[in-house]
């Protein structure tokens, strides 16, 4: 049976919320131990810590979150994703080229690294990372920056700058 995010009801959060603060009130705890070197607080505190991640670990709701994350690591690994991705940019009259992984969305290049779960959209020496991969999120996020560019008004002194910068850099260097 697979899992999906939206299965995880609210209770189930609830609970693992609770455990989780309980695990950090034990933390808050054992630094107090610690500076007062209360040798008996600070073992009772390791227990404690050491049950609640028992705890943890064999919870419903834990197994449960390991199994979503399975299946949203298989929706980006699937053959559907790239359809996906190029429909939702679609859907943001973005005008791209390319396959999948690799973008080009003139001046942008958009990147989508499956491994490390993250895509990179770059402009020239900059680029800036997202973790977001849903089709729509990553669509709105590109579109978001192409928009912005598209829309501003051409600076004329910054790009005779730029352009005399660049001139003078490839008149000095060795190619």
């Amino acid at each position: 049976m697979t899992i999906l995010p939206e299965d995880f009801n609210k209770d189930q959060i609830t609970s693992l919320s609770k455990l989780i603060r309980g695990m950090g009130a034990t933390v808050k705890k054992l630094e107090t131990a610690k500076n007062t070197l209360h040798i008996k607080d600070f073992h009772a505190g390791i227990e404690a810590l050491r049950q609640d991640f028992t705890k943890l670990e064999n919870t419903k709701e834990f197994v449960e979150l390991e199994a979503i994350l399975q299946n949203l690591q298989d929706k980006l690994t699937s053959p559907d994703y790239p359809i996906e991705l190029e429909s939702a940019l679609r859907e943001q009259d973005l005008p791209f080229s390319g396959t999948f992984p690799n973008y080009d969305i003139p001046p942008f290049r958009l990147s989508v690294n499956i491994d490390n779960s993250t895509a990179r959209l770059s402009m020239g020496k900059t680029s800036r990372p997202t973790g977001s991969l849903s089709p729509t999120s990553l669509s709105q996020w590109v579109g978001k920056d192409y928009k912005k560019l598209v829309k501003s008004k051409f600076n004329h002194d910054q790009f005779c700058k730029e352009l005399i910068q660049g001139y003078r850099y490839l008149s000095e260097s060795k190619w």
